[in-house]
């Protein structure tokens, strides 16, 4: 993906976020020609299918990444995220931090294979 257009992405994922608690995470796994961008939002199954609707459209609609050749998909999954009442601060988010961990790894790993077959 050139760089304006991976700019141009993470722009529009940007603009698709609405709460003060959603991360568009950084860059992760290395270069090629298939990139991943991940949001994590703090939401639940509405509003993960809200923010996928909005991402969805707005890729669509923009001119530039139609040139560009630009093919996308767009998903979400949810992680069970309640806190139990044993569990401190600390311990609640490191666990959900290495769930987050868990899934980009797995979308990761499954671009390899992709990329290898």
């Amino acid at each position: 993906m050139e760089i304006e257009s991976y700019r141009e992405v993470r722009d529009i994922l940007g603009r698709c976020m609405h709460s003060d608690l959603d991360v568009l995470l950084p860059k992760m796994g290395p270069a090629s020609g298939t990139e991943f961008f991940f949001i994590v939002a703090a939401t639940g199954e509405i509003g993960g299918e809200a923010i996928s609707s909005r991402v969805r459209e707005r890729l669509e609609a923009n001119e530039k990444l139609k040139q560009n050749g630009l093919i996308f998909t767009v998903s979400y999954s949810l992680l069970p995220a309640n806190r139990s009442d044993t569990e401190s601060l600390e311990e609640y988010v490191d666990r959900i931090a290495m769930k987050i961990q868990d899934q980009v790894d797995q979308s990761l790993s499954q671009k390899v294979v992709t990329n290898e077959q």
